[in-house]
Order: C-alpha cells, then structure tokens, then sequence
C-alpha cells in the first residue's frame, strides 16, 4: 500500500464505519462480545482520571482478550488503507531499503531522542528536507511507525516542537526534485509532512530498545558495528521464536561453505523461518563461527574446543518485561569435508504457562478421578509419554489444584519449567553434586508434604521416589513407557519389588498431544484410507478438521493453519480405587483388558486408553483424523 500524508487519510478516519461493527462483520467477535465491550466503554467514560485510550472500544476488546491488536491494525489498515508492517524490527527496516547504519541512526535520532518516543509510543523511522520548486517551500518530510491511529495529532504537534526547538547550528541536506543538495537550517524549514505505517505497539517499543543498544555499543566503540549486527540476528531469533510460541530452535549452516538454517518448533511442528536464511554467499562459514560464538558466550560456555565437542549451557532473555530462561546445547556434526560444525539447539521455557487441570483436554470423568486421587496423603502419581507430550504441564496443572500455602511442596528437576508460587523449586546440578538420586537422599530431612520429582531414569532414583511415597507423603513423577499399562512392568525392570509397586502407586496417566481444530475455520473432513485404516476409523461418524480458509481468505483466528494449539490425549489408570488391579498387573495386555473393559451406567468406558480417548475427541469436532495420524505410529496402535 501507498504510504500517505496525515492529512490525506484523517478525513477518511473521521468517517470510517465504528470498530465494533467492523469486528463484528469480519467475524473477529460476536454481537454480545461489542455490547459487552460498549458497557465498559461507558462505564470508562464517567472516570475522568482514566486514561483515554481505555475508552476507545479496540483497546477494550483487546484488553478482554477477545481480538489481539493484529486485528485491530489490519482493520485500519484496510480502512484507511496505510501500510500495516507486522513484526517490526531493525531488520524489516533494513528489508525496506531504510538505512539503519550507526550514521543513519545518529542522524535520525540525534533530532527525536529515543528515550521520548519510549513514551510516545511510535517510532520515526526517516526523514528528509525537501524543496518544493514550484513555491518554493521548504518541507519536512517524516516517515513513523504507530500503533494508534489517533495519535496522529500527538504526532504532529511533536515535530512541530521539535522544528521549533532545533538548533540553529544543526544543517541537514535538502533535497530539490533535481537531486541537488544544499544545507539549510531547520528554522527555515515553513511545511511539515508526516507519513504513518502501523505497527504493534510492542513491536515498535522492541525496535526501540535494538536501536538503543545499537546506538550505545557505537558510542562506546565504532568497530563494533559488525559485532552488534551477529548479536541483533540472534536477539531477532529469539524475539521471533518467543513472538511465535516455539518451543525449540535449531540452527546450522547450510552447507559446507556456510550460509544459516533457522528451524523453529511449534505445537509440536519444526518447520524452516526463511526470514533468516541465509545463503553461504551472504554467510560465510567464518560468520556461522562467528555466530555460533556469540550464542555461545551468551550462554556463558567459555570451552576452547567449542566446535567438536557436546556443549550445554543457559541464558535468561527478556522481552516486554517477561524473562525466559533458555536451554543452549551445541553438539558438532559431518558437513561435507568439515568433520566439526557446531548445531545448535535452544530450548524455550514458557515459566508462566501454568494450566489448570480443567482445561488441558480431560474429559469429565478423567478430571474428576484425578481431584479424587491427588488428595490422597500419600503415594505415588506417574506419568509418562514421548518427550515434549506435556508431562510436565499435567503434572503442574495437577499441583496448582493442591493447597500448597499449608503443605510444603518441593519440585527436583532438570530444568524448572514453571514457577510454581509457594513451592521450593531445586534445579538438578550434576557439576555441583545436586543429582536427582543425592536431592533425593536428603528429601524427608526437608519436612516434605507434596514432592515432583522431574523424571525417574534409574534405580537409585526409582528405590529413592518409592521411599518417599512409602512413608506418608504425596510425589508425582515421570517415567519412560510406551503406555500406562507397561509403567508397572517398567518399574520391575528397574529393579523395584512388586511389592513396593502395588503398595505405593496411585494414579498412572499416559498423554500425547495433537493439534486442536480452528473452531473459526470448522469443516466435514473425509479421512482417506490410509487413516481409515491406521487409526480404525468408523465410516458412520462424522470427522471434522480446521482448513485454514473462511469465506475464500486465509483464517484470521489460526493465521491459515486449520489448527489453534495442542490438547492431551489420556489414558488413565487409577490403581488406588481398586485394590485387585495388582492380579491383572503379570502382563500389559491383561492390566489393559482390565481397565478398559469397565463401563458406567451408560455403556462408556470409564478408562479409555489413548486410541478410544482420541476417538471420542474426534467426535466431538475437537481434533482431526490428520493430526491424530501425525502422532501416532503402526507400531502403537497395535500395542
């Protein structure tokens, strides 16, 4: 789109149709979501203290959760038909042909200092003076980004201060249409033309910080330059990997000769961001070294044989105002003739992503056994499943239910995923001594309630897991099967009695995660019959599936994906409600037939395994048979 002068689009701002309404025909909320939002709006309005912005409806929609800002910009932007740049960043602006080199910058804002547009909101990305040869005049032409079409008054009024304020001294170059340049005092300077993109706000404020630190790093030392730009790429990377929700980022070269692959994974999916690739051209091996050394110092790894050895290190980033805690591994692999070329691998932890137990995916008899058993005093809750299956998530979902302000709970893992408020959370420190098996030793000195222990993985830390739960405290804990029903055989062959085993364990919870229809973008689905036959699928039911598409245009809810995140699969075993399970516990197969064979009232199993729990969901229009094929293999559907 045309970027267009203030005062070319204001008028058509001034007449276009309320948000609300357009919202509501878009299709982004409903008519009881724009009353709702119009009830506080003028409930806003009889508090003069409030700040403005609170009465305007988008704002209040955005507020509620029921539209992102995305939504509001690209109504705007289609209105009024202005150029809308989503992920904004020094490098979308260096895409755009807009010089962002440390003279550029000082320029720019050496006039608009970037601590006031911190506070203002918006963010002048350009300017120049030019000459007007048929009057004469001389005109300020300025170029910004914001996230608010109102501001353009607060916008204008700035710059018309700031021409005020300018320096007498301070000469800029004017440009005539014939491209002659001249000097020229900003005090003669009589028109002011500014030009408005739309940006999201923290977008903006993020590029605002970059430019801070690129400013400040060419302060101190102008040889930097080239460094700043390898520290920008890979804060762009993560900014961008945290922007998108991925879980994990992978990073390599190319080829042999360099170049840069960026592969980000979300909701389970690892896919390439070709907004960073690089060709080895453009990327030379030297600058993949480079790179992967930044990366590397950022996670404080100080090793000297960086490229040909297993590494693992940590850092915390933050990002408007949230700080992750990051997990950095590099490991060397064959490229062409280059024996040793570091990969680099960097886990996201989403500390505040706690669920509630109520709305990870249970059905209602699965979430009422699990508040049945969680408050038992003492035993043992394990779950298990592939790695990034949600575990973890389950098991804090179930831990948030608890009353932890008057029971002492303590978490042992390697890494804490989650804060968990009142807990003691102790992170595993293998260099330092703290191993899961020596935490574990000194456990019941601590006075212990409530104890997760993050995973089982040999025999001193099983015996240690079974103790505890043994002597009158509740501990939750993950182990590695291929289903619930082969935990206990697991146990054994980890050498655990079967006595400890029948006295101690609970609740056994096996998961899996599969991606969660776009309800914006639901269609009848036709599975084919290839998943007809792996999953064994009834031809009398009637599947549904997320196609990404509404009304001929990309699906603004899922962004053209067909699915909104991942919800469990379960399949539970609540062994402490019936004693006898223990004489069907010789082999997997009779513990299963034992379990899924009871039924209520209805004719519906009471314990579905995952297969049957799927089934269910896929009736209910929530998952898809594509996404379920996804996840599960021949292999386990036959187990």
């Amino acid at each position: 789109m045309k970027i267009k002068r203030i005062e070319e689009w204001v008028p058509i701002f001034r007449k276009m149709p309320k948000v609300g309404e357009l919202l509501v025909q878009k299709k982004k909320i409903t008519e009881d979501q724009l009353l709702t939002a119009i009830h506080i709006q003028n409930e806003n309005r009889e508090n003069p203290g409030l700040d403005p912005k609170k009465t305007l409806i988008g704002q209040i929609l955005i507020e509620r959760g029921d539209i992102t800002e995305n939504d509001l910009l690209t109504i705007f932007s289609e209105q009024l038909e202005l150029p809308y740049v989503q992920n904004l960043s020094l490098r979308t602006l260096e895409e755009q042909g807009i010089e962002t080199n440390l003279e550029a910058c000082n320029k720019m804002y050496g006039l608009c200092p970037l601590e006031m547009l911190e506070t203002q909101e918006f963010l002048p990305y350009k300017f120049d003076i030019a000459k007007d040869e048929e009057n004469g005049n001389i005109a300020w032409n300025v170029f910004c980004f914001s996230a608010d079409p109102w501001d353009y008054d607060k916008i204008i009024k700035l710059f018309q201060q700031l021409i005020m304020n300018a320096n007498e001294s301070l000469e800029v170059e004017i440009i005539t249409e014939t491209n002659n340049k001249s000097d020229f005092s900003l005090l003669n300077v009589t028109d002011l033309n500014v030009y408005i993109s739309f940006a999201r706000r923290n977008d903006i404020l993020r590029t605002i910080e970059e430019l801070k630190e690129f400013l400040y790093m060419g302060v101190k030392d102008v040889a930097s330059e080239n460094d700043y730009v390898t520290i920008r790429l890979f804060r762009e990377i993560l900014n961008f990997g945290i922007q998108t929700k991925s879980s994990d980022i992978h990073i390599l070269p190319n080829n042999a000769n360099g170049g840069l692959q960026v592969r980000l994974r979300k909701d389970g999916v690892l896919a390439e961001e070709s907004r960073f690739t690089r060709g080895s051209e453009k990327f030379p091996i030297q600058s993949y070294d480079e790179f992967v050394n930044v990366i590397l110092n950022e996670a404080k790894i100080r090793s000297h044989e960086k490229s040909v050895m297993a590494l693992d290190g940590a850092l915390q980033y933050s990002v408007d105002g949230v700080t992750y805690d990051m997990r950095i591994a590099s490991v060397p692999v064959l490229m062409g003739q280059r024996l040793s070329v570091p990969k680099i691998t960097i886990r996201i932890l989403y500390k505040g992503n706690t669920r509630d137990v109520n709305r990870i995916g249970m059905l209602p008899n699965q979430i009422k056994i699990i508040k049945q058993l969680y408050s038992k005093s003492e035993g043992l809750t394990l779950l298990t499943g592939p790695t990034s299956s949600g575990k973890t998530t389950t098991i804090y979902s179930i831990l948030n239910c608890m009353d932890l302000a008057h029971h002492a709970c303590y978490t042992i893992e390697n890494p804490v995923e989650y804060e968990l408020p009142q807990a003691a959370q102790i992170q595993v420190e293998e260099k330092l001594g703290l191993t899961f098996a020596n935490i574990l030793r000194n456990m019941l000195r601590q006075d212990p309630d409530i104890v997760f222990v993050g995973e089982m993985r040999d025999h001193e830390s099983a015996e240690s897991v079974l103790h505890i739960a043994n002597t009158g405290h509740t501990v939750l804990s993950t182990i590695h099967a291929n289903s619930a029903y082969k935990v206990p055989q697991r146990l054994i062959n980890m050498g655990i009695s079967p006595h400890q085993i029948f006295s101690s364990l609970n609740l056994v919870i096996s998961q899996r995660l599969v991606h969660k229809n776009c309800p914006e973008c639901l269609k009848e689905y036709n599975p084919t019959g290839f998943e007809r036959e792996l999953l064994g699928l009834s031809s009398d039911v009637v599947y549904m599936h997320g196609t990404g598409v509404v009304n001929n245009e990309t699906c603004g809810r899922c962004e053209g994906r067909g699915y909104i995140g991942r919800i469990g699969l379960f399949e539970i075993l609540p062994t402490a409600m019936y004693p006898e399970w223990e004489y069907h516990a010789d082999t997997p197969e009779r513990l299963k037939n034992y379990f899924t064979s009871m039924e209520n009232e209805d004719g519906e199993k009471l314990y579905p395994d995952l297969m049957e729990d799927a089934k269910i969901k896929m009736k209910k229009g929530w998952i898809s048979p594509k996404s379920l094929a996804s996840v599960f293999s021949r292999l386990e559907m036959k187990d």
